[in-house]
């Protein structure tokens, strides 16, 4: 797992016995794995990629197409990678040096892909756009003023947003449709994570966690 969303470096940390591999200088925010667990992708610096080997702390750099500045950095199972800035999502061949596709007028730029692969969610706090991965094409938008995260289910059929205002709002991750939302809760809501069957959601408002 990689942590330091708000910090200027990130920390590679083994989940099973909880110990710190490394720190990623300038990791922060754009920092993730890759699809494969192998490599440590850090976006934020300008317009490449930078790759961490995780056993042997080897670092190399991805070139990105020259009119986006990535912030944020996903990998797909097939090896391609959604780069992510303010208002576009990329989708990129780092093989090839290739642009499959370009989305705009995004909300962006934090961004999500789905368990299954076939879509992502790219939100700010004033909005949210679901694009499908293989066409390139956004499958549906909704604007709000108060959006702190997103979270896809891991069946990938069910997407949860955390609001400021205390509630997690549910849709239909293919079609939009709106779910019923969760019980109103006091303050903003900042984390939330589903259970394996995707029937149980759990969130975080104020100092308190929430299930239901």
């Amino acid at each position: 797992a990689v942590f330091g969303r708000f910090e200027p470096e990130a920390v590679l940390v083994e989940t099973a016995t909880a110990k710190q591999l490394t720190r990623l200088k300038n990791g922060g925010r754009g920092a993730t794995l890759s699809a494969d667990g192998k490599r440590v992708l850090v976006a934020g610096n300008g317009k490449v990629i930078r790759t961490v080997d995780i056993m042997t702390g080897k670092e190399s750099e991805i070139s990105s197409s020259n009119d986006l500045y990535p912030e944020r950095v996903r990998s797909l199972p097939n090896g391609d990678m959604l780069l992510s800035d303010h208002g576009r999502l990329e989708r990129w061949d780092p093989r090839t040096e290739k642009r499959a596709w370009l989305v705009d007028w995004l909300s962006g730029p934090d961004l999500q892909v789905a368990p299954n692969a076939a879509w992502a969610v790219q939100y700010a706090p004033h909005g949210l756009s679901v694009i499908d991965l293989k066409k390139g094409k956004r499958k549906f938008h909704t604007y709000e003023d108060s959006f702190t995260s997103a979270q896809f289910s891991p069946d990938s059929k069910k997407l949860a947003i955390t609001t400021a205002s205390g509630l997690v709002l549910l849709r239909d991750a293919a079609t939009g449709k709106a779910l019923p939302a969760s019980p109103e809760l006091v303050g903003a809501v900042s984390h939330l994570t589903f259970s394996s069957d995707s029937k149980t959601l759990s969130a975080m408002s104020g100092d308190k966690w929430h299930r239901w």
